[in-house]
């Protein structure tokens, strides 16, 4: 089960509900309009394997139990205004080949737990 609405103009903010759509894969919701938080339920989708928010307006910080969404591949969340820091637990994301955090407001210093990602296969953090 896939959701792809790239570069559709959507405007306003991710909802909690997105945390219920439990046979989710994909969510390709990159170049739009979108704002807010990161909903906390997102963590919740153990079997969304891609994740694409790039390219929008979302604040805030990313979840500090990211790494329990153990099936992801694919984060891209490049390009938002997304501050703080990156959290220790995503070293938990075994299963990720391509992290792109690149053009937000994200501070402090690498975590250590990225080593664990054995099969990390691009990284973005510039900027």
């Amino acid at each position: 089960v896939e959701i792809d609405l790239f570069e559709n103009n959507l405007v306003g903010q991710l909802p909690e509900s997105l945390g219920e759509l439990q046979y989710l894969q994909s969510l390709n919701l990159a170049f739009n309009k979108l704002t807010g938080k990161i909903p906390e339920s997102i963590v919740g989708l153990h079997r969304l394997k891609v994740l694409k928010l790039e390219m929008n307006r979302l604040v805030g910080e990313l979840p500090g139990n990211l790494g329990e969404m153990e099936s992801l591949v694919e984060l891209s969340l490049f390009n938002n205004f997304l501050s703080g820091s990156i959290p220790e637990s995503v070293g938990d994301l075994r299963n990720l080949e391509v992290l792109n955090l690149s053009s937000n407001r994200i501070t402090g210093k690498i975590p250590r737990s990225i080593g664990n990602l054995i099969f990390l296969e691009s990284l973005g953090l510039f900027q």
